[in-house]
């Protein structure tokens, strides 16, 4: 949309501001709202971008694409998944550990399973 030839009246709900007393994007993050005072889902500061959803959570709440229109990037913010070229990212962590009293009889070139961290760790070794 271009603004040529129309007035003020026509067209300021489609323009885009932040409550910052006419002094533009600084330091502070602020959310973008339209002329009319509609808050978006978007926050916005001289160093920082934030998708924070306004009303609902979203499947595709933030969504970058490619060019030929292909999701490279999105965030589902309902379920709090992140898909990346179209796969999930795996943001659990597993933790593997053995005790000491454990791993004191382990001899050198041999393969023993580390069991995940828990209460009751296995004495059970592989040869």
């Amino acid at each position: 949309m271009s603004l040529s030839g129309k007035t003020l009246k026509d067209t300021f709900k489609d323009l885009l501001q932040m409550d910052n007393s006419n002094n533009g994007v600084d330091a502070t993050l602020r959310n973008i709202k339209d002329g009319e005072g509609t808050a978006s889902s978007l926050w916005l500061s001289d160093d920082v971008v934030r998708v924070y959803p306004n009303n609902d959570n979203s499947t595709s709440a933030f969504n970058v694409r490619a060019n030929g229109g292909g999701v490279v990037f999105e965030v589902d913010t309902t379920n709090e998944l992140v898909k990346a070229s179209g796969n999930y990212v795996n943001t659990q962590y597993a933790y593997f550990g053995v005790s000491a009293n454990l791993s004191a009889s382990w001899d050198a070139n041999k393969h023993y399973a580390i069991p995940f961290v828990t209460a009751a760790l296995s004495t059970v070794q592989l040869v």
